[in-house]
C-alpha cells in the first residue's frame, strides 16, 4: 500500500495491491499513461519537427508527399 498526491482534488490517493509488483503496475499507469495518438496528430507535428532540422539534400529528395503513396496502398 501506498498513497500518491492527487493535484487536481488536492488529497492523497490510496494506492494497493497484493504484491509489489501490483502497486509498481499501477503506479506505472498513474505516471506513464497510455496516448492514443493516431497518424493524423503525429504526421503535423513531425512535419513541424522536420522544418527544424538541418537536413542534407539527400533528405530533401524524400517528399513527405511519398507517406501517402505508402498509406494509400494499405
Amino acid at each position: 500500500m501506498t498513497y500518491i498526491q492527487d493535484t487536481e482534488m488536492n488529497k492523497r490517493v490510496k494506492i494497493t495491491s497484493y504484491t509489489e509488483d501490483g502497486i509498481y503496475q499501477k503506479l506505472y499507469k498513474i505516471y506513464f499513461p497510455v496516448k492514443k495518438e493516431t497518424l493524423e496528430i503525429l504526421y503535423p507535428l513531425w512535419i513541424e519537427k522536420r522544418k527544424g532540422m538541418n537536413l542534407s539534400k539527400q533528405d530533401d529528395s524524400k517528399k513527405p508527399q511519398s507517406l501517402g503513396k505508402v498509406l494509400r496502398r494499405h
